[in-house]
């Protein structure tokens, strides 16, 4: 199912709540906010789209706060279970942690120097060109007070401008009221938004709008 999606430009979300494959476009997949509560599934869902968009062609930059987890259960932070697809990286940038913050910052200027030189007039996306930047627990990176306002602009500007020149960010966070994550642009600027589960349904709304009044979005492993 998977190869077949990828031949026609497709990549798998999961299933609906009627067992049908639901399916996305790679050239769809815009800037991303993964929402949920910590132990949701986040980071799975987050590998299973990249490994997907990097059979695809895409190449990837990542920023993991806790790059060397991995509990008595076997699970592993984001980076650790992108390892195997070391070639999908950036040559110049390969997996940080938050041991420096500055690192962080370079990566997005770097982004927004790239998606600036795309917006040139003649430029063509392709698949093999579609550049994505996956920050897990985003609300602890965004919380260090020396790079938050900068990484806060460059990330609205990222997500706002770089859905026709294949430049996107993947954000996987579980708080996402104004108060949390310091400029609203980043939520309300992203194009998907994929939920786990939220138990506070203040978070919930803020994230998702409020057309579901349930209390509790919670998903089984798998489902879209």
């Amino acid at each position: 199912t998977v190869q077949a999606a990828l031949a026609s430009g497709r990549i798998v979300l999961g299933y609906d709540d009627e067992h049908k494959v639901r399916y996305m476009k790679v050239a769809h997949f815009f800037s991303c906010i993964l929402g949920g509560i910590p132990n949701s599934g986040k980071s799975s869902t987050a590998v299973w789209l990249l490994v997907q968009l990097i059979w695809a062609g895409v190449r990837i930059l990542c920023v993991d706060p806790h790059m060397n987890y991995q509990d008595e259960e076997g699970h592993k932070g984001l980076a650790q279970e992108l390892e195997p697809f070391q070639f999908a990286y950036l040559p110049q940038f390969p997996p940080c942690d938050m041991s420096d913050p500055q690192a962080v910052l370079a990566r997005t200027r770097w982004m927004r120097v790239e998606l600036d030189r795309r917006k040139r007039p003649g430029y063509i996306v392709r698949a093999s060109e579609i550049i994505i930047m996956a920050i897990d627990e985003y609300n602890s990176v965004i919380e260090v007070e020396e790079i938050s306002e900068e990484l806060s602009d460059d990330l609205a500007y990222i997500e706002r401008e770089g859905r026709k020149f294949g430049v996107h960010v993947m954000l996987l966070g579980h708080r996402w009221a104004r108060d949390d994550i310091g400029n609203i642009k980043v939520r309300t600027c992203a194009s998907t938004i994929l939920a786990h589960r939220f138990n506070d349904e203040g978070q919930g709304k803020c994230l998702l709008g409020q057309s579901d009044g349930k209390k509790v979005l919670d998903l089984d492993p798998g489902y879209y």
